[in-house]
């Protein structure tokens, strides 16, 4: 089997994934909402360079026509993992500036989701939902969860959370010589420009690490 992108790597898991979580495979319109696709495109041409390269079959008379192939060299597929106990991750409201940023008062319900949409991480993790369109062209649509790891650092080019003069947004975040920029995934809008001078307040609550769509 021809060796697989990352992102065809990360596919094939959640096809395995979900079959073993449902019985049956995904459709592409479950692929592209596993992954914040816009589309079901992006989610078919990576299962047909999946077909391509040997990693699956498929049945093109049904929707659910993706078919796992057993090979001798599936060294480049990853390892499906056992089914683990769902996180508990605790969904914000209205994060006040002064109290602890996973104190009850901000948590405005708790949502339990398998460990694959936080990459495995069980602590330290929040959830928000996403108001608004300025993140699209980054697959985050308006009304989806978004997983964040708490954290007060994060590194150039990453999505964050963030808090602007009480105000929580989450952007790209690119700090620059003289200013931070909170840079929507929206071509439609314009950046946040944060200075130190500045009298508002600023502060990163966390970094994005996943998404999760109801359909």
């Amino acid at each position: 089997m021809t060796d697989l992108t990352d992102r065809q790597r990360e596919v094939l898991t959640f096809i395995r994934h979900f079959l073993h979580e449902h019985g049956y495979p995904p459709t592409m319109r479950d692929i592209a909402a596993g992954f914040g696709f816009r589309s079901t495109n992006a989610a078919a041409a990576h299962v047909s360079a999946l077909e391509k390269k040997g990693a699956i079959r498929r049945d093109g008379s049904r929707s659910r026509g993706i078919v796992l192939c057993d090979g001798p060299n599936r060294s480049n597929i990853i390892p499906f993992p056992r089914m683990e106990e769902p996180v508990s991750i605790p969904i914000l409201g209205a994060i006040s500036a002064g109290l602890p940023l996973l104190s009850e008062e901000n948590v405005d319900e708790t949502l339990m989701v398998d460990p694959f949409f936080t990459g495995g991480r069980r602590d330290q993790v929040f959830g928000l939902v996403v108001s608004g369109e300025s993140m699209i062209d980054a697959g985050i649509k308006d009304g989806d969860y978004i997983f964040v790891r708490a954290t007060a650092e994060a590194q150039s080019g990453q999505i964050v959370v963030a808090m602007v003069d009480g105000e929580t947004t989450c952007k790209y975040y690119f700090p620059e010589r003289h200013h931070i920029r909170l840079q929507p995934a929206n071509s439609s809008m314009a950046p946040i420009l944060w200075y130190p001078e500045d009298a508002t307040d600023f502060q990163i609550l966390g970094v994005v690490i996943g998404v999760y769509r109801k359909v």
